[in-house]
């Protein structure tokens, strides 16, 4: 078998934009929901982390869109551990319709991180060999290119982070930056893949900016240091 975890969900009226397409913040939202759900079978979910005083902090996700889950449609994500390694893990995942056929595929980079010490911790060995790893890359050997926080903004918002983007790490959630930057897009982006990097948390009552450009958007803090970048094809 070439995946570890797998589970069945519907996209709901409530998932999809106005173009019938899945949200970003949704896709993002079933890759953390089936890590979490493998993470768990292993007794690492969220309860057995936060016993610990541990967190998952995603550092970066690339994630190829084959074709939009829809409304009223039922969906099989499916995620696989490529390996565990000093303060970080890489996690595979892949979305399949309600045909069987896959329409998404993803990678995703992650740090361990102490909460009471508020830093990287090392992987416990025992973590390590009970995630073990699975040898399959979804994108079939390709090089991630080093993303540059470089670009020129054609347009900016201001916000202020409320109480429901915030997550038991008492940050940001990831999926919650796509709800963020899906404020700046142009309409007419048909996004078919995206590679991001989260740089810094952002927490409770932070003001941050938000910018879009061709091709990408930015989240940065009130001291301009960008929190999340993320570049689109």
């Amino acid at each position: 078998m070439d995946y570890q975890c797998s589970k069945k969900f519907y996209v709901g009226y409530s998932d999809v934009d106005s173009s019938d397409k899945c949200r970003l913040s949704r896709i993002l939202d079933l890759c953390q929901n089936i890590a979490t759900i493998h993470s768990d079978s292993l007794g690492y979910g969220t309860k057995g982390m936060m016993e610990r005083g541990w967190a998952w902090l995603v550092t970066r996700m690339k994630i190829r869109i084959l074709a939009y889950p829809i409304a009223d449609r039922e969906i099989e994500m499916r995620t696989w551990s490529r390996g565990l390694k000093g303060v970080s893990a890489r996690r595979g995942y892949e979305m399949l319709d309600d045909d069987g056929k896959t329409i998404l595929l993803g990678n995703s980079y992650w740090a361990l991180f102490d909460l009471e010490k508020q830093k990287l911790m090392r992987i416990p060995e025992e973590m390590e060999q009970a995630y073990s790893a699975l040898d399959r890359d979804p994108f079939d050997g390709e090089e991630d290119e080093k993303i540059k926080d470089n670009e020129v903004i054609e347009f900016e918002k201001e916000f202020e982070i409320g109480k429901r983007d915030i997550d038991t790490n008492k940050h940001l959630n990831n999926a919650r930056y796509f709800d963020l930057i899906s404020e700046v897009l142009p309409d007419d982006l048909y996004v078919k893949e995206f590679d991001c990097t989260f740089k810094k948390q952002v927490k409770y009552k932070d003001k941050v900016k938000v910018s879009y450009g061709e091709g990408f958007a930015r989240v940065r803090n009130e001291a301009n240091e960008t929190c999340f970048f993320v570049k689109f094809n």
